[in-house]
């Protein structure tokens, strides 16, 4: 899987083969061979991002992404250097996770404040249930448009504790 993935000059088979068949044998301390590959491939992000985007396609391969396999792929992210934004970026091109904030609000993880912000005003203007009353919309539909609204705002303010902005919701 790894050759299809990336392209990896001649001289360097050698040792990265070294290292997988290390970690392969013995998944107890994957994180020094986190570590090591990091450092191997730290002036070549490109390569790195690679690396990465196929353990993800080996974790995702069939449909499912065990909570045991996202732990590994946060904690390989972590030792690769990704912050946790990133990690999600990489995730969510492979996994559709419907609990995820950003699914939430419909939104891609590198999504600027600004979208974030406009995104959420768009979603809680649709939703309010004080809108749905006015309207004259039923009790359930009340009831229902009020559980969405806490799941949108649930979702805004996690969004906003991770990227630091505060979470003021206007």
């Amino acid at each position: 899987m790894f050759e299809q993935f990336l392209d990896v000059p001649p001289a360097d088979i050698p040792r990265i083969k070294s290292v997988y068949e290390q970690a392969a044998a013995d998944v107890t301390g994957f994180e020094i061979y986190a570590d090591r590959v990091g450092e191997m491939l730290k002036r070549d992000p490109e390569t790195k991002r690679r690396v990465f985007e196929c353990l993800m396609y080996i974790a995702c391969a069939d449909g499912v992404l065990h909570p045991c396999e996202d732990h590994f792929l946060r904690t390989v992210a972590c030792r690769f250097g990704y912050s946790d934004t990133e990690f999600r970026m990489f995730r969510d091109q492979f996994v559709r996770d419907p609990d995820s904030p950003y699914a939430i609000l419909d939104l891609m993880p590198d999504a600027t404040e600004k979208a974030i912000r406009a995104r959420y005003r768009k979603l809680v203007q649709e939703t309010h249930p004080d809108r749905l009353v006015a309207q004259g919309a039923p009790p359930g539909i009340v009831r229902a448009a009020t559980a969405k609204l806490a799941h949108i705002n649930a979702a805004y303010e996690e969004i906003s504790r991770e990227r630091g902005f505060g979470g003021k919701r206007s």
